[in-house]
């Protein structure tokens, strides 16, 4: 397995329902809106909540993973080509749990980043944020779309 794949809905009153693929295991999320004025973003930063060994998650076995989300409450990144969500659009969704988990706030600017930079969203995107994101342990790549 090389990603997490997710996919999901958002709702009218600013909930997002996601369903992820991950490796059995216990984990906090952080999240960060990284949307621009072409697109909605989204990371999904994960952590294992007992002692986060820094590399890749080692369980073969997958859970599907429900998460709900206020995305009123995720914050914003601090750029000047920082958006609110448009919540009649979909929301793309980067998933990661990197080596380096301090560097979450340096991931999500890499991702807003390339979106800012994309005129057309597509798989390569992932490969191409995975070959600036210093050792990316997993990455994943998925949607949420408007219910």
């Amino acid at each position: 397995m090389e990603t997490y794949n997710c996919f999901g809905y958002h709702y009218s009153n600013h909930l997002a329902s996601l369903e992820i693929a991950l490796p059995k295991g216990d984990y906090d999320f952080e999240y960060c809106n990284i949307s621009t004025n072409n697109w909605n973003g989204l990371v999904i930063s994960l952590k294992m909540r007992n002692d986060d060994p820094g590399q890749e998650l080692p369980n073969p076995d997958m859970n599907i993973e429900t998460i709900l989300i206020d995305l009123d409450k995720v914050p914003k990144i601090s750029s000047q080509y920082a958006c609110d969500f448009d919540y009649s659009k979909p929301i793309i969704v980067f998933t990661y749990h990197l080596k380096d988990t301090s560097s979450y706030p340096i991931n999500d600017m890499v991702c807003h980043t390339e979106l800012c930079n994309r005129n057309a969203i597509d798989a390569s995107i992932l490969r191409s944020i995975c070959s600036n994101v210093a050792g990316p342990a997993k990455a994943g790549f998925g949607t949420t779309r408007r219910y």
